[in-house]
């Protein structure tokens, strides 16, 4: 692996582990963020609405004057591995001491590993020698679906020191039995109602930082036909900077009847040049991007200069560090613009896809390099990705990473490819499931008789029977 790939999986990693950075177009939300200062004396505070309703925003905002330290871990599909979710938390523990968690992750890959819960134990005993108050920050917890990961965050609630406090983000309600912490007042909750605008925060946005001189009664009417819903008002924001007659849009907007973001966002793209609509639909595949996998991807080679653009605006995206150039789209504009890509350009999605997941392979980013794969429906690709990669990753414990990634790739390619049944193997073996294991060597080995890599595959399967018959 190359320095300057090296070097992107850690910016990667940084990412994960700091809060997005304030933006000049935000409103600092000061009424929201006082509750969230009352949260950080509790045990835990869930912040729970649907998207476009500035969680992660004012979290953002409160973390950047919180008394207490802050650990935050930006969490996404592939932190429903137990194994990496657990090595994510640690990195992200350790940025307010660096001795919580050390050696932890490694006694779980020993071969007389503690169970689950021993490790935690010790993990949260050595959070209770940290001085300090501080808060760790989940952010984006809707997306784990994991089992084992819900009972690790079970675990550490149930055991919570009282020097640690938790704050959940997600867009649906965590699967935490939290009736004990109400009842204690122990639990805050800040939910759609305290993260929708008022009239009065509107009123500040619109006047205060966009500058825009919106009368009273027009800033009323666009946070009802907003539905209060802070993205949406602070498209409008964005739309009223473009528009040439202030109420004329507004009136239009008060009785369009399509959704508000939809009708914002088509407005915002009509006032864009048109290849900046086309470079936006084609990077909406894109969960996270920098401006060399923007031009990998449109084939552009001026990204660059459109992503700090559209970001000076507020428009469309954020940057997720001033270190390190990532951009998100804002998450309900993205599915508005790949709706539109889907409707205008399917035949491209693949495509796209496929372009995507080159470059991130070619950067060592291996987890989005394999979604993209699956997303252009490239399963050689993605086989080749397990192939390279699965060992290292079984060896860092992401068993549960590498059976979801063998379970996406249709049977038939994988009798195909001896090296994947190698892998089922290996998965087989680390899971006791010892009939399986000779089950897929068997298929290995049918499947070898024409490969190139013959010797090596055969080379495999000794190995792994020597192992079964020394353990027998």
């Amino acid at each position: 692996m190359t320095n300057s790939s090296s070097n992107l999986q850690q910016d990667f990693i940084a990412l994960k582990l700091a809060p997005p950075v304030l933006q000049r177009h935000d409103l600092f939300r000061m009424r929201v963020v006082q509750h969230l200062n009352e949260g950080a004396s509790r045990k835990i505070t869930l912040i729970t609405a649907p998207e476009g309703y500035g969680k992660t925003t004012v979290a953002s905002q409160w973390a950047s004057q919180a008394v207490q330290k802050v650990a935050w871990l930006s969490l996404d599909r592939n932190d429903n591995d137990p194994g990496k979710f657990l090595k994510n938390l640690i990195a992200s523990l350790q940025t307010v001491n660096h001795s919580i968690g050390k050696g932890i992750f490694e006694s779980l890959q020993s071969p007389d590993k503690p169970t689950m819960e021993v490790a935690l134990k010790r993990m949260l005993d050595q959070i209770g020698m940290e001085l300090n108050d501080f808060v760790l920050v989940l952010d984006d917890y809707h997306v784990i679906e994991s089992p084992p990961v819900f009972n690790i965050l079970s675990f550490i609630k149930d055991y919570l020191p009282p020097q640690m406090h938790l704050f959940i983000i997600g867009e649906t309600e965590p699967p935490l039995s939290v009736s004990s912490l109400r009842a204690s007042d122990q639990l805050k909750e800040v939910r759609t109602p305290y993260l929708s605008f008022t009239t009065e925060e509107a009123q500040a946005l619109f006047n205060n930082v966009m500058k825009l001189e919106v009368p009273y009664g027009d800033i009323t009417a666009l946070v009802h036909r907003s539905n209060a819903w802070p993205t949406a008002i602070k498209y409008a924001a964005l739309c009223l900077q473009n528009a040439e007659n202030l109420t004329e849009f507004v009136a239009d907007y008060e009785k369009n009847e399509d959704d508000p973001m939809v009708y914002l966002t088509d407005a915002l793209l009509k006032a864009q040049d048109a290849e900046v609509g086309d470079f936006l639909s084609q990077i909406s595949i894109l969960d996270c991007f920098n401006a060399s996998l923007c031009n990998a991807v449109t084939g552009r080679s001026d990204s660059g200069e459109i992503l700090k653009s559209l970001a000076e605006r507020g428009a469309f995206l954020f940057p997720l560090s001033r270190e390190t150039p990532w951009y998100c789209l804002h998450t309900p504009a993205r599915k508005i613009l790949f709706a539109a890509l889907e409707k205008d350009q399917a035949e491209t999605i693949s495509y796209l896809n496929l372009r995507a997941a080159l470059r991130c392979a070619q950067k060592g980013l291996i987890m989005p390099a394999f979604q993209y794969a699956l997303n252009a429906k490239n399963f050689n690709f993605a086989s080749e990705l397990i192939e390279s990669h699965s060992q290292h990753m079984l060896q860092e414990g992401e068993l549960v990473t590498v059976s979801t990634w063998l379970n996406s790739i249709p049977e038939a390619i994988i009798k195909g490819r001896p090296m994947l049944s190698i892998c089922r193997a290996w998965v087989a073996l680390i899971l006791q499931k010892m009939d399986d294991v000779e089950t897929h060597l068997e298929t290995a080995a049918k499947a070898s008789q024409q490969a190139a890599n013959a010797d090596e595959i055969a080379a495999h399967i000794d190995a792994i029977r020597g192992y079964l018959t020394a353990k027998s």
